[in-house]
């Protein structure tokens, strides 16, 4: 079984429709702030999976608006594409579709999907493949829980202590080991980055770069210096050129030309009286 995309509706903040899909072969990251809503995704899918379409247990993915959670799951399964939706609260629907075509609803859509995981107690792989955030404790739930949670915490350890041991131990830690030193030894040397090698050519380029960067930082302060002196001048020439200030001198050195003239007639007449005299 392989994941391959999800939508919610109506499941805690995300009161409209949300899909994450593109989720491909291997490891898979979703990385996103807090409080973006990573987590109701996996609990999500962990509802979908494991609360039937008719369980009030489905509580506490309901909006603080209310609301009836909704939840499709894409995925891929023995070669086949299936979608699996179910909607609780008001008209609960649980449906598997394959393509087009609708395979199974109701109650034989809960045994499909069930179908598709196993109970750690029946030997299944659930408690593994369920890590959800949060649940760490060992002495919450029922005695069953309890069980199940010490049978996938114990197969947990068993299989993560086994492929410690065969990555520390024997050859494969050795061919590890010769790696990590031939990748070192390839950039590096004891005083610094090895000369020529990729990390000096890095670090060369990265010096040049930065001097680089600091010539076109002057550059820019003395463009950005002459910018301003060009719209000074620009808004000067502007005030000089403009027709409001051009009327407005035309007629100030008028009045001051016919002051000037009047003046120049009183003066003339002043002296002619002085010299009557």
């Amino acid at each position: 079984m392989k994941l391959r995309a999800i939508t919610l509706a109506d499941v805690r903040q995300f009161a409209r429709p949300v899909r994450v899909a593109g989720i491909g072969d291997g490891l898979n990251v979703l990385s996103a702030p807090n409080e973006s809503g990573k987590s109701t995704l996996f609990d999500a899918i962990q509802a979908l999976f494991f609360i039937p379409h008719r369980s009030r247990k489905i509580e506490p993915l309901k909006p603080a608006v209310g609301g009836n959670p909704e939840i499709t799951l894409e995925l891929e399964h023995e070669g086949a594409a299936y979608r699996l939706h179910k909607r609780w609260g008001r008209g609960p629907l649980a449906e598997v579709w394959q393509g087009a075509r609708l395979i199974a609803r109701g109650d034989e859509a809960e045994a499909w999907i069930g179908a598709l995981t196993q109970p750690v107690e029946d030997g299944g792989p659930a408690g593994l493949l369920w890590v959800r955030q949060g649940l760490v404790a060992l002495d919450e739930g029922s005695k069953k829980e309890q069980d199940a949670a010490q049978t996938a915490r114990r197969d947990l350890m068993s299989s993560v202590t086994g492929e410690f041991e065969a990555l520390t131990g024997g050859k494969r830690m050795d061919r590890a080991l010769e790696r990590a030193r031939d990748d070192h030894d390839r950039l590096m040397t004891q005083r610094g980055p090895r000369a020529g090698g990729p990390l000096d050519g890095v670090v060369k380029e990265v010096a040049a770069l930065e001097q680089r960067v600091s010539v076109l930082n002057a550059r820019a302060d003395q463009l950005r210096l002459a910018l301003e002196q060009r719209r000074a001048k620009h808004r000067a020439l502007t005030e000089l050129t403009e027709p409001a200030q051009v009327a407005d001198r035309a007629k100030r050195l008028a009045a001051a030309q016919t002051a000037m003239a009047v003046a120049e007639r009183h003066a003339t007449a002043l002296n002619a009286a002085t010299a009557a005299l």
